[in-house]
């Protein structure tokens, strides 16, 4: 007659199974919430390099036209009115959904730019959506070159898509970033400046798979 296992032998397998639960639920522990912690914890090494990548701006150049990209409004718009000043072109376009339109509007008014060497771009919400909408728009002004202003850590992307979209005879644009952050020591440890370099990283990743568009 077969004998039997013994209870301890059948209760053998289970042990183990609780064996690999328990380094489960360490290395679990380890991956979702030391490892993060110590990326959050050591930002301030790693960070700069990322966001450094980010930003491609350069000098501004005299052009005929100056576009302000929707998004943040209160820094482009300073920026884009200190250009139009000092006669770096004639013209601003400034392009966004309805409410950055408004608060464009008001910030440009605020700063003495007036209404009558303005061009608006409305419901342009995505990069890739807004700069086909000011290509349109810049050759019905008849256009040869502009200066892009937006945030510092839009500009990769930005050349990018609008190095995708150039017409056939391309136009000479040149990207002027806003130093919208203060990027002292400190800085690299304020939740907004991670925010903004971590979202930015995450759209290029998205426009690559999307519009087939590479940072480089």
């Amino acid at each position: 007659m077969a004998t039997l296992p013994s209870p301890t032998t059948r209760l053998r397998p289970l042990r183990g199974c609780r064996r690999l639960g328990c380094q489960g639920c360490l290395w679990g522990i380890v991956f979702f919430i030391i490892a993060p912690l110590l990326l959050w914890l050591t930002r301030g090494i790693w960070l700069p390099p990322f966001y450094a990548f980010t930003v491609v701006g350069e000098a501004p150049q005299r052009a005929d036209v100056i576009v302000i990209l929707g998004g943040d409004v209160g820094g482009r718009a300073e920026t884009a009115a200190r250009l139009w000043q000092e006669g770096y072109a004639p013209i601003i376009i400034f392009s966004g959904t309805t409410k950055s339109l408004r608060l464009g509007t008001f910030w440009l008014d605020h700063l003495g730019v007036p209404r009558d060497v303005r061009r608006l771009i409305e419901n342009a919400e995505a990069t890739w959506d807004e700069a086909e909408k000011v290509y349109a728009l810049l050759q019905a002004e008849g256009a040869h070159s502009a200066l892009i202003v937006t945030d510092n850590t839009h500009t990769r992307r930005a050349r990018a898509v609008y190095r995708a979209l150039q017409p056939n005879p391309p136009l000479v644009l040149t990207f002027v970033s806003v130093d919208r952050y203060d990027l002292t020591e400190m800085a690299w440890y304020d939740h907004d400046t991670f925010l903004a370099v971590g979202m930015e990283y995450l759209k290029m990743i998205y426009y690559a798979m999307r519009y087939g568009v590479l940072p480089f």
